[in-house]
């Protein structure tokens, strides 16, 4: 029995369902659970996002078969709080990669989840995720100090870049104009760091900054349906 959590679930045949689940031991597994949508029976309903669950599953390929399940908590998540979760959802299928140690996102997941049904602002939940998202997949930029490894000026202007030399996006000193694309100011960069993100300036920010890295991140992954990466981002809180 494993720690799971559903990500999505879809009608599977005539009386199952397909699940996508991010389990605490194995990352990110599909399974299907077959003959719950019969007429005959009874749990259908309790396997769905936003609660937590002992499985049991098996199977070699890539589909397992749910064999066991318990129940252990659930989060009614409404509004906005729901959206939050679902667009988080959706990061997770299409960003984290299959094989990786699972735990610490895992815990992660939950903390989001219980945020969100404690009622923390959704955008606030979100930007948190998505921060400690790209820091899970080591696409987190270093947002402490520039390309020379001096600190951040709050009132300097910065420029993100890739290059091929550096495993994470740096930040150039930039001229003092605004508007140019990929250009952050200094101190909303030093509120990101901080995971500050009260304000709606900051938050807005960040939601860029992340955005533009998971891009950066499906172009070297090379997702097959760029639409469903637009798709997904545009989800987006701000």
């Amino acid at each position: 029995m494993t720690d799971t959590v559903i990500l999505h679930r879809y009608p599977y045949k005539e009386s199952s369902l397909l699940l996508k689940c991010l389990s605490r031991t194995q990352g990110l597994v599909t399974l299907v659970a077959r003959g719950v949508r019969s007429k005959s029976a009874k749990r259908a309903g309790a396997l769905g996002p936003f609660a937590r669950y002992h499985m049991e599953f098996q199977g070699r390929g890539e589909i397992k078969t749910l064999k066991h399940y318990e129940w252990l908590q659930s989060w009614p998540l409404q509004g906005m709080a729901l959206y939050a979760g679902l667009y988080c959802n959706d990061l997770l299928l299409v960003f984290l990669p299959m094989g990786l140690d699972p735990e610490n996102l895992f815990s992660v997941y939950l903390s989001l989840i219980q945020k969100l049904s404690e009622g923390l602002a959704p955008s606030s939940a979100v930007r948190v995720f998505e921060s400690q998202l790209l820091h899970f997949l080591g696409l987190m930029p270093l947002l402490g100090e520039d390309c020379l490894g001096q600190p951040i000026q709050p009132d300097l202007h910065y420029h993100l870049e890739s290059l091929a030399s550096h495993p994470r996006p740096i930040l150039i000193p930039h001229p003092n104009v605004q508007g140019v694309q990929g250009c952050y100011r200094g101190a909303e960069l030093l509120k990101i760091e901080a995971q500050d993100f009260e304000s709606c300036e900051v938050n807005i920010t960040a939601k860029r900054l992340f955005q533009n890295a998971l891009k950066e991140a499906s172009g070297r992954a090379g997702f097959r349906s760029r639409e469903v990466l637009k798709r997904v981002l545009a989800g987006g809180l701000a």
